[in-house]
């Protein structure tokens, strides 16, 4: 009883954050930033598309404002919007617990303009 006590309240915590996704914190290395000649060039942002709608538009919002901060002053284009595993995405989190990553992630690749 207390596991799932302790599994819901981290699953609400982490849709309630704004400043850090919690890809931020179980699955970092699933977001990217690109560089060519010392500028920012493309990039991938991620989001927890599960749950209810208007959690899920406040995530993909989120991950939006972060591939525009990286763009910044230049605009961004998204390039592809795929949902998969994230051991799909990176071998090294193959076997993580879906409690914390989910079953899937949306993954927006995106590229500066």
């Amino acid at each position: 009883m207390k596991l799932i006590l302790l599994s819901l309240v981290l699953v609400v915590l982490s849709s309630c954050q704004t400043n850090r996704s919690m890809t931020d914190v179980v699955a970092p290395k699933l977001e990217e930033i690109v560089e060519k000649d010392g500028q920012n060039f493309s990039g991938t942002v991620v989001y927890n598309p599960h749950g209810i709608d208007q959690l899920t538009r406040a995530r993909r919002n989120s991950a939006l404002t972060r591939a525009r901060e990286v763009c910044s002053p230049k605009s961004y284009r998204i390039i592809k919007e795929t949902i998969q595993k994230p051991e799909e995405r990176d071998p090294l989190y193959k076997g993580n617990p879906s409690l914390l990553t989910g079953s899937s992630l949306n993954f927006i690749d995106y590229q500066c303009e």
